[in-house]
């Protein structure tokens, strides 16, 4: 093997932003938290497709806001279109946040309410053409789906059973 510095290498590679490392949105990521991110900090759309070399009306965009919003909520920083028409994003306030997260609880109960009825639906319909063993199988997800949903719950019930012996 050769190397000779004068020798240039000769290759036909197209890089796209698939081969971007870290991801972009990595470093859209970093910048923000460079920029001073903070609550009520407003961006526009434009901000965003340029820095993510995505549209806004692509799924990879939405995955990409996504991945920023899971490592902005340890800060409870959470990007949101909530009342911007369109136009682009607003770091919610702190009440913003805060009821983000509490729908975020709610829509997890009601989801897991419905994976426990799924499960059970499918193992207990007539129609379906599911073998004793998957029957099976269907019936203890449903019931480790309940026992989840009822840990989900105990610690509520709980704290308000203390707030009321106060």
């Amino acid at each position: 093997m050769n190397n000779n510095n004068e020798e240039q290498i000769q290759a036909e590679v197209e890089i796209t932003t698939d081969d971007a490392y870290p991801a972009l949105w990595v470093r859209l990521l970093d910048e923000l938290i460079d920029s001073g991110i903070t609550f009520g900090t407003k961006y526009t759309l434009k901000y965003f497709e340029e820095r993510l070399a995505l549209k806004a009306d692509t799924m990879s965009f939405g995955i990409a806001i996504g991945n920023i919003n899971d490592e902005l909520c340890a800060s409870g920083l959470y990007l949101s279109q909530r009342e911007q028409l369109g136009e682009g994003y607003i770091v919610l306030k702190e009440d913003g946040a805060e009821e983000m997260a509490r729908s975020r609880v709610r829509r997890s109960f009601r989801e897991m309410a419905r994976a426990a009825k799924l499960f059970g639906g499918i193992a207990r319909n007539p129609q379906a053409e599911i073998s004793e063993k998957t029957k099976e199988r269907l019936l203890k997800c449903e019931e480790k789906a309940a026992m989840r949903l009822a840990l989900m719950r105990a610690p509520i019930a709980t704290a308000k059973k203390i707030q009321r012996l106060e």
